[in-house]
């Protein structure tokens, strides 16, 4: 019997492969590694605060909601809202 091959940007495909959201977040945090270790990087590395870890949530999050299935946002929704109130349109 034939493995059906997954469709790469299909569905949650592509958040299936990076390993679901825990995935995604070591992913970040191997990319903001990478930024702090790599000469090359250093330009980009010094437009961002010396913590990094509010970026790295951000960035985190930020592909989650775009990888995921949109039930699994509506499923985790707590996670993604912005903890900032919001105002009142007047």
């Amino acid at each position: 019997m034939q493995q059906e091959v997954p469709q790469y940007g299909v569905e949650d495909t592509s958040f299936r492969a990076a390993g679901g959201q825990d995935g995604i977040f070591r992913l970040v945090d191997e990319f903001y590694l990478q930024m702090d270790t790599l000469e090359e990087a250093r330009t980009i590395r010094a437009m961002h605060p010396e913590d990094i870890s509010g970026s790295a949530d951000k960035l985190a999050r930020f592909y989650v909601a775009g990888w995921a299935d949109r039930s699994y946002i509506v499923r985790n929704m707590a996670q993604f809202i912005f903890p900032r109130p919001i105002s009142p349109l007047i």
